[in-house]
């Protein structure tokens, strides 16, 4: 699987998130990316 530019984004929003929470969900990815929950399951 290639990376692409919105993999990065997301792998980025990952590591951001992680650096202030223990536990890391969709729901705390989708705000930090202003995208849905699906769209962060259907990403990852």
């Amino acid at each position: 699987m290639e990376l692409t530019s919105a993999h990065l984004r997301y792998l980025l929003a990952i590591y951001e998130v992680s650096r202030t929470h223990l536990d890391i969900s969709s729901r705390s990815i989708a705000e930090k990316l202003g995208v849905t929950k699906p769209s962060v399951v259907r990403i990852m």
